[in-house]
């Protein structure tokens, strides 16, 4: 067989790498999802576990570059056998995670717990383990490769550019598939079996194509390349420029976490919001790396400093015009839902754009804030490349250095942005500040480095004129605006313009409280007209001491009511902390609550007359930490879990919704504890409502559903043993003062009232889940199902649904009552249903009255409910 045509065999190369940078961003998606499953959301996990992946990226160029400047072996062949072993690793990297948690879970009963430190550290190592050995070895294939492809010492930066641009373009093409394809269609363990498969096929083909294509000439000890030419000379201030190669990287990083914490206030915060900004980002550095990379193919003679220096300065501008192009976002996506929406359906959303219409709506939106700075930033690899690589028998030490040197400015900008500079400054100040150094660094380049001719010299003046402006001319933004929560709140209320739905913003909207936190923007608001607070977590409002008030109370109430003697509760989801302190109403005698959010806490002290300073009970100890960490590691047991989290259609919060997690809880129960779980019913398929009671009828034998609010929210009961609703016990407790007090805020008065929100049995649950998947960690059908109709309000079909298996709660008293008792009890019930509205299901109960004596009050009721069904 005659070997392939150099120019076949380049586009071959180049076709491997752009496989290779597409599996690497799918390890990156699968194994991020299953650390946080071990090892918390938390910033501090996410950002270990991202620097981490990027501290082995560094590693392995540096070492690699190094390695391939004195290797005999064809760099073919050692890239092809990298891809071969990141492949199987990647297949025991399931066995590892499994190995994790037994060892944390020792550690977590040692005490380390206690300490923040100690604790972190040891998080540190594990994910280290696991992720160091196969990262090295991506980080390895950009210098191996580079080796390859270098032919021409003036154009290093030119050809080594295109093949960063490529696996960029790679990485593009697996965040989509990852994001959008192989995970929600495969579940991770298919896709991390799929991505392994592809890595090995990789490998054999590059080791089969190293035999048959003509490899470079191998390193000499002199500055020799290939054509035989004396080696170019070398710069002067190389150390100078990495270091702001690094520092660019670094501002690379802080932007693109401030820039997807601004686009979550605007787009939401579901998976395949974070998927697109990060599309969004990725797309502009290839983009501008392919760019700038053929130009200095093209025009080898550029002055890489030069260019590197204006990349810098038009990028810093650049990211400056974001911060004032974040006020218009608000307005810019609302518009396009009212030109797309059709009024007459805004509660079907049958004349709004599809799913993936939205979602491509929402990859322009981010693609407009990131694309024109990222794209300059794109073009600086290629230029610092072309300013350091001198010889061509030293390409791989080149790449690796530059490579490196970026790659740890990006490790300390993932940690800074997340834990310092936003929490510190803000978003928007952050943006502002990154922007400025980018341009500084420009200036810095322009003065030290390039050749300091006289028509330079008004731009170095210009560009100090300019930096002085950009901190002295600061944009602002509207807090409220900003936290309006646009990508929820368009729907489902009729608007039909901007005036209406701005009106609805800044009329009877008062700002209290607003806080940028490690994870989120916290923001409490007042509306006087309904005397009602709320906080709002990214814009989505998540407690208020109106409409909430009743999930928040018995979302507490109802698990502590059912139980025989609780002592030690857990409640994840601090929030207002309304729910904390209707817990602390009983005599327990401690509560543990688990929150992500650090500024979660002063935000509940500003609902203090509501939640009635729980706080400051002695009984409650706040844990900042991610509620799955928690339980994964730590083995105290409760009597009774509160889980109040966010909705499920969230990435993250989605994994307090799966039967993985649900199972997980179980184990933390002691015999007779009961799970208490909030669930929308609101802006969730039935199917995908189905789904998660699947996965907790799976993990509890013996479930129990309620409604609250009108059905918009559900709460269910678990436990692993038979759970009935014990009259007695109902009233015994709402006699004592301060649960009575708290269930009076709701109109809850007596057993009765107790009973008017229960909806299910354990066996209408079973009927309705039978044939129904369960949500699970792997499949995350609800993640990835649930953001698709997002907007549209299922509420009516879920309920129509749901109330076709509605039982009678009378069969679940224990003990049974009689049955004059059993009939007065529905009639009280019935009555109780009538004044909340619920005409069908005060219906439905008084067709469970049985006896005869009853007839007159039954007909009574039914000619009140028919009536006042009937009236407008």
């Amino acid at each position: 067989m005659s070997p392939p045509r150099t120019s076949t065999a380049r586009w071959a190369i180049l076709f491997l790498f752009l496989l290779s940078g597409a599996t690497s961003l799918v390890y990156e998606v699968v194994w991020l999802r299953k650390l946080i499953l071990i090892f918390g959301s938390t910033q501090f996990a996410t950002s270990t576990v991202l620097s981490t992946f990027m501290a082995g990226l560094a590693l392995g160029a540096f070492i690699a570059g190094r390695r391939m400047t004195r290797s005999a072996t064809a760099p073919l062949k050692i890239y092809g056998l990298l891809e071969i072993g990141i492949g199987i690793y990647a297949l025991l990297v399931p066995l590892l995670f499994r190995v994790t948690s037994p060892v944390y879970r020792a550690l977590w009963d040692a005490g380390l717990s206690e300490s923040f430190v100690a604790l972190s550290l040891a998080k540190f190592v594990g994910i280290a383990v696991i992720l160091l050995p196969p990262t090295v070895m991506m980080g390895a294939t950009l210098p191996v490769l580079a080796r390859q492809v270098a032919d021409d010492p003036e154009r290093i930066g030119g050809k080594v550019g295109t093949l960063y641009a490529i696996n960029t373009f790679g990485a593009v093409t697996g965040t989509f598939l990852a994001g959008f394809v192989f995970v929600p269609h495969l579940g991770v363990r298919q896709t991390l079996w799929a991505t392994a498969a592809v890595n090995g096929v990789l490998g054999l083909a590059a080791v089969w194509l190293a035999r048959r294509i003509r490899q470079p000439l191998p390193a000499e000890p002199e500055a020799i390349d290939a054509a035989g030419t004396a080696a170019r000379p070398t710069p002067r201030r190389v150390p100078l420029v990495l270091l702001v190669f690094g520092l660019s990287g670094f501002g690379a990083l802080v932007l693109e976490v401030a820039w997807t914490r601004v686009l979550a206030l605007v787009t939401g915060s579901s998976v395949y919001a974070f998927s697109l900004m990060l599309l969004a980002f990725l797309v502009g550095l290839a983009a501008g790396s392919a760019f700038f990379a053929g130009y200095l193919r093209r025009r080898p003679a550029t002055d890489p400093a030069a260019m590197l220096a204006v990349l810098l300065i038009v990028a810093g501008f650049l990211a400056y015009a974001t911060s004032w192009a974040f006020r218009s976002l608000p307005r810019i996506f609302a518009e396009v839902h009212f030109w797309t929406q059709s009024p007459s359906d805004w509660l079907t959303g049958a004349g709004w754009l599809s799913a993936n219409q939205w979602m491509v709506a929402q990859f322009l939106a981010g693609l407009a804030i990131m694309f024109p700075a990222t794209f300059a930033l794109g073009g600086i690899f290629p230029a610092v490349l072309q300013y350091h690589a001198r010889r061509l028998d030293r390409v791989g030490t080149s790449v690796g250095t530059v490579y490196a040197s970026n790659t740890m400015g990006t490790i300390v900008g993932a940690a800074m942005a997340g834990f310092v500079l936003i929490p510190a400054f803000g978003m928007l100040n952050t943006v502002t500040g990154i922007a400025v150094v980018e341009v500084a660094l420009g200036a810095l380049v322009l003065f030290a480095i390039v050749p300091r001719t006289r028509r330079l010299r008004p731009a170095l003046l210009l560009a100090a004129v300019l930096v002085c402006g950009l901190i002295f001319r600061l944009p602002q933004w509207d807090v409220r605006l900003m936290n309006s929560g646009v990508y929820m709140n368009l729907f489902g209320e009729g608007w039909t313009d901007w005036e209406t739905f701005s009106e609805n913003i800044y009329s009877n909207n008062e700002v209290v409280f607003v806080r940028e936190g490690l994870t989120a923007t916290v923001f409490v608001g007042d509306q006087p007209r309904f005397e009602n607070r709320y906080l709002a977590v990214n814009g989505k409002i998540e407690a208020s001491t109106n409409a909430d008030l009743e999930t928040q109370l018995m979302c507490s109430h109802l698990p502590l009511m059912m139980h025989a003697d609780p002592k030690d509760v857990m409640v994840i989801g601090l929030a207002s902390g309304i729910s904390v302190g209707s817990a602390a109403t009983h005599p327990v005698e401690a509560i543990r609550v688990i929150e992500v959010e650090k500024e979660m806490e002063p935000a509940a002290r500003l609902f203090e007359e509501h939640n009635d300073y729980v706080l400051d009970d002695p009984r409650v100890v706040l844990s900042f930490n991610d509620a799955r960490n928690e339980l994964e590691f730590s083995s105290q047991t409760y009597d009774v879990i509160i889980s109040e989290p966010s909705n499920p259609w969230m990435t993250v919060a989605a994994n307090l919704f799966t039967e993985d997690f649900f199972r997980m809880a179980k184990t933390r129960l002691r015999p007779g504890g009961v799970f208490s779980q909030w669930v929308q019913n609101y802006y969730l398929p039935k199917e995908d409502l189905r789904s998660i009671i699947a996965a907790f009828r799976k993990s509890f034998p013996h479930v129990m559903l309620f409604e609250t609010y009108e059905g918009i929210d559900l709460l269910m009961m678990g436990s692993q043993e038979p759970i009935f609703l014990d009259l007695q016990r109902l009233e015994e407790r709402m006699a004592e003062l301060r649960v009575r007090m708290d269930l009076g805020r709701i109109g809850i008065r007596s057993a009765s009232n107790v009973l008017e929100l229960f909806r299910l049995g354990p066996s209408a649950i079973d009927e309705i889940v039978a044939g129904a998947p369960s949500n699970t960690d792997d499949n995350a059908r609800v993640e990835f199902s649930a953001p698709k109709t997002f907007g549209i309000y299922t509420l009516g079909e879920n309920l129509e649904y749901l109330h076709r298996f509605a039982d009678d709660p009378v069969e679940h008293l224990s003990p049974a009552p009689s049955p004059e008792e059993a009939d007065e009890l529905r009639l009280e019930i019935a009555w109780g249903l009538f004044y909340r509205r619920e005409y069908e299901l005060a219906e439905t109960t008084l067709k469970w009255v049985q006896l005869s004596e009853f007839e007159t009050e039954v007909a009574d009721l039914t000619s009140k409910i028919e009536q006042a069904a009937a009236a407008p």
